[in-house]
């Protein structure tokens, strides 16, 4: 079956949308996130270099960082004389569209499950996402997850969400 011209070029616009569209959804999605940050550790002391660092220094540095790279990305992607780059279909979006959602759901069952469990499953979901098998994926999860709780909770004392577990 041949195409014309006409349905080649609607093709590629149609690619090249997808793709701007989804990078200007991303964009929203963390500069949201890093407004969020900003505004919740406004509050938090930065510490200083007598002290060392307080738990304001690296949301902050980080959020910031985030909303440099998302400007970086506006411009790539308002830029991009390259119209290869955007040629894709909607079957590439599907994986980090079930990332996010995976994030969101973690984000929501931190307050109530807990930091340890919501975190080793959701850990292990997307490890099985990226096929890797389930015996593996829960023992790396457990491992992941139990050094950030020592390093979080027992040596830097931030306090965790505990839920109905921990």
């Amino acid at each position: 079956m041949k195409t014309t011209c006409k349905e080649a070029t609607l093709n590629s616009i149609k690619g090249e949308n997808v793709v701007a569209i989804a990078n200007f959804i991303f964009i929203a999605i963390v500069v949201t996130i890093s407004l969020l940050v900003l505004v919740t550790t406004k509050s938090f002391p930065m510490g200083d270099y007598t002290v060392g660092f307080g738990p304001g220094f690296f949301p902050v540095i980080t959020a910031m960082i985030m909303l440099g790279l998302s400007l970086l990305l506006i411009i790539q992607t308002i830029r991009t004389k390259d119209k290869s780059l955007f040629n894709m279909n909607m079957k590439a979006l599907k994986f980090p569209a079930i990332l996010v959602g995976l994030l969101i759901i973690y984000s929501i069952m931190l307050e109530y499950v807990g930091f340890f469990l919501s975190t080793v499953m959701i850990l292990t979901v997307t490890m099985i996402a990226f096929k890797t098998r389930l015996v593996k994926s829960l023992i790396i999860s457990v491992v992941i997850t139990a050094l950030l709780y020592v390093g979080f909770k027992l040596v830097l004392k931030v306090p965790l969400p505990e839920g109905i577990v921990m």
